[in-house]
């Protein structure tokens, strides 16, 4: 056996039958290196097979994309159903909170009037029929059917009531 660090030429080394049939023997060619453009030519493309796939965006599972689709619609539709149930409900407080300039003046005279507590209130109470067969607009045929006056006496504790009814009423000829 020879001494360590020498090496036999190819035909006598052992190990050269091995490396002959199971390794390649020679270099398969390789495409020329990538040029930056300094030696004169146009820059060249790096080689690439049809197995690199870095510059391609990986395609998400079927599954994943109908479950995405979904979720995205389901989401998009709460949204909208959301704004147009917040206009509408802005449109009510705004006609609630709004008051006209006729309403704000009937507001102040009715300041003036409303009685202090522990005094007597007298309030009238109308009750109105109206009949869809008497006429097309509720302005022409409704009439009162009931009137009553209600007394609330806090001293006493006592509620009276005065009932007048719609036959009271005669002509007089």
């Amino acid at each position: 056996m020879p001494k360590a660090g020498f090496i036999l030429p190819p035909a006598r080394d052992p190990r050269a039958q091995f490396f002959r049939t199971h390794l390649a023997t020679e270099t398969p060619p390789q495409p020329a290196p990538a040029s930056s453009g300094s030696d004169g030519e146009p820059p060249r493309r790096p080689p690439y097979s049809i197995y690199d796939t870095r510059g391609q965006k990986r395609r998400r599972p079927r599954w994943a994309r109908i479950a995405l689709w979904t979720g995205g619609s389901l989401l998009a539709l709460i949204l909208v159903v959301t704004a147009v149930v917040g206009w509408w409900v802005h449109g009510l407080v705004d006609k609630v909170g709004n008051l006209s300039a006729a309403v704000k003046g009937s507001q102040s005279s009715l300041n003036q009037q409303l009685p202090t507590a522990g005094q007597p209130v007298t309030a009238l109470v109308i009750g109105s029929d109206f009949r869809a067969s008497d006429g097309a607009t509720a302005a022409n045929t409704s009439r009162s059917d009931t009137l009553m006056l209600v007394r609330l006496d806090p001293s006493t504790k006592h509620i009276s009531l005065l009932s007048l009814p719609r036959d009271l009423h005669v002509t007089i000829p």
